[in-house]
């Protein structure tokens, strides 16, 4: 019951934070568009929202979408029908191929994705930013990433835990905050979040 409460607690006092910047989400919005722009000449087009869990990046995601009119994808959810009937080995085999084609059956210019975690999986033999990165070739992708940033790396997970990986920062394109306090501040200034 307590848990309840605190999480309920959490989730609305995000919610009224971002609902009381409103206006703000345009702009984000906008800044956002700006940056996938930039992108147009390069190889890959994504863009990550990065944070831990907890830390508002579904509830941003929410919000980006329905201020630009797009839908979202729960990779997860899509990934795991698809998977749900193939054999370990098949799983791994198809899941690259597999994730593609959900995101490309999304015919926007922007696709937003949130909750990708099962592509960290180690049965699915899958590099997930790699993964993504394909994906983003012919489709601007705008996806939430829980992790962390240290000491230049983009962190999922810790060490000696099977999903662990780490990539360079130069390999990265995204917004990076550390909790649900600073939701706000990358509203108000989104450049100062960008990695």
């Amino acid at each position: 019951m307590l848990f309840t409460f605190f999480y309920l607690y959490r989730y609305t006092t995000l919610e009224c934070c971002i609902k009381k910047t409103r206006g703000q989400i345009l702009e984000i919005a906008t800044y956002l568009l700006d940056q996938l722009n930039r992108m147009a000449g390069e190889y890959y087009h994504l863009f990550l929202l990065i944070a831990p869990p907890g830390a508002g990046k579904t509830t941003l995601i929410n919000y980006l979408g329905q201020e630009l009119g797009l839908p979202i994808i729960n990779l997860n959810l899509a990934l795991s029908k698809q998977l749900l009937e193939l054999s370990d080995r098949q799983r791994a085999l198809k899941a690259s191929q597999i994730t593609q084609d959900i995101i490309r059956s999304h015919e926007y210019a922007i696709t937003l994705i949130d909750n990708n975690e099962l592509l960290f999986d180690p049965a699915l033999q899958q590099d997930p930013l790699k993964l993504m990165k394909i994906s983003s070739r012919d489709k601007n992708i705008v996806s939430t990433w829980n992790g962390k940033i240290k000491n230049g790396k983009l962190i999922y997970s810790e060490p000696g835990h099977p999903e662990f990986r780490q990539y360079h920062l130069h390999e990265i394109k995204g917004f990076y905050w550390q909790s649900k306090d600073e939701i706000k501040k990358i509203i108000q200034r989104p450049h100062a979040y960008e990695i």
